[in-house]
């Protein structure tokens, strides 16, 4: 798909219009604003972003509880070394 550039009005409250035809082929109502040290970026935020987001996540790292307890583990370790020292 061809990039193109849009110039759009910043409103005295800081709100910007964005072309419908633009929102129509991301097919969303929403974007993100990043602010970079090179611009601001916005992009399309779907309905599903979280759960496609979610989705790509589901089977990475350890639970939280298993965190939690490696986490307790190591610090206790941690308070051990201080108190023999």
């Amino acid at each position: 798909m061809p990039s193109s550039t849009t110039t759009l009005n910043v409103t005295v409250s800081g709100k910007i219009s964005i072309p419908a035809a633009v929102l129509h082929r991301w097919n969303t109502d929403n974007v993100t604003a990043l602010d970079t040290p090179w611009g601001l970026v916005v992009r399309p935020f779907g309905p599903n972003a979280i759960e496609r987001i979610a989705g790509s996540y589901q089977r990475r790292g350890p639970s939280i509880d298993d965190a939690r307890q490696r986490e307790r583990a190591a610090q206790a370790s941690l308070e051990a070394r201080r108190d023999r020292a």
